[in-house]
């Protein structure tokens, strides 16, 4: 049998140390945020305080000085894109004149108009025993927000970036999701807003398609996961899961990954900055939460409580 000389041992031996250490240090460098600065967003704008997806919901992620508001749009019957998180109202968050309870109801077979007879500021979510409620609140459309929105920054000298996602139904063809694509970028540009908006959804196709259109525009990469998958997470056993929402965010050119916050790790974070994706996970209501996201170099958190993320960073009301 051959034998390595000895001095051949130690050099083997010391360059897998050397190799060792590297590694370890590597692992131990923090991550650093790669936006500046860090996107604070308002989760449908402080669900965690108002009914969500209204202006007064707006207004407070606003007043506690999130630099970003974020909101969702479904297409409705003519070609509008209200402000709604759900593809059908029911009675668990609207009221109709006159009706407490309806069966639910889509709403893209409903027109704007439509939309606008139900009172969506009236129904508490129990989830959200802080919420204040304000009867008599009816739906928005995107471009009514955005006026709303404009008036604002106007009066108080500010500017905050609209964070759009938009919800499309599991069924909608090609031709809807251009559709939505199209408009949502009509009411960008309408409104001077293209630098400073981010279009986010779970859909690929529909951010490709925003791409396609725009390729300026900032887009967010949505990821959320099962019961198991979010289980993994948890013990450290997501590595492969976590790879591959990397992928498919790079596939469609997104900016900014957005994945439910169980997905964060630091080695995560790590994979994500060297392919230039800013990591803004959702939606984190723990002020302890919000404080380790941070630590570990995250470039935002999404929260249903603004004053909660604001308190954390020291951020003074508007």
């Amino acid at each position: 049998m051959r034998t390595f000389p000895k001095s051949l041992l130690w050099i083997l031996l010391g360059l897998v140390s050397s190799i060792t250490i590297l590694l370890f240090a590597c692992q131990s460098i923090p991550n650093k945020p790669i936006l500046e600065p860090i996107s604070l967003q308002g989760h449908r704008g402080a669900r965690g305080l108002y009914p969500e997806n209204t202006w007064p919901a707006m207004q407070a992620a606003m007043h506690y000085g999130m630099n970003t508001v974020e909101l969702d749009t479904v297409l409705t019957k003519d070609g509008k894109l209200v402000i709604f998180h759900d593809l059908y109202v029911t009675d668990q968050k609207c009221r109709l004149p006159n009706k407490d309870s309806f069966q639910p109801i889509a709403v893209r077979s409903l027109t704007l108009a439509e939309l606008k007879k139900f009172d969506c500021g009236s129904v508490k979510n129990p989830d959200f025993p802080d919420q204040k409620l304000i009867p008599n609140t009816s739906l928005m459309s995107l471009e009514e927000f955005f006026q709303k929105l404009q008036n604002w920054e106007q009066q108080r000298q500010k500017s905050v970036i609209t964070n759009v996602e938009a919800k499309i139904y599991p069924d909608a063809s090609s031709k809807q999701i251009k559709k939505h694509a199209k408009r949502v970028l009509e009411l960008l540009r309408k409104y001077k807003r293209e630098k400073k908006a981010i279009v986010q959804s779970f859909y690929m196709s529909f951010l490709r398609e925003i791409k396609k259109k725009n390729p300026r525009i900032t887009t967010a990469a949505l990821f959320s996961l099962t019961k198991w998958e979010g289980l993994l997470m948890i013990i450290g056993f997501g590595t492969e899961k976590q790879k591959e929402i990397i992928q498919k965010a790079l596939a469609v050119q997104a900016d900014i990954i957005s994945p439910h916050y169980y997905y964060i790790s630091d080695s995560f974070i790590r994979d994500c900055h060297l392919n230039n994706l800013a990591v803004i996970p959702w939606t984190v209501n723990s002020t302890s939460q919000m404080k380790k996201l941070l630590e570990k170099g995250v470039d935002g958190i999404i929260t249903d409580y603004p004053d909660r993320l604001a308190n954390l960073v020291k951020k003074p009301k508007v």
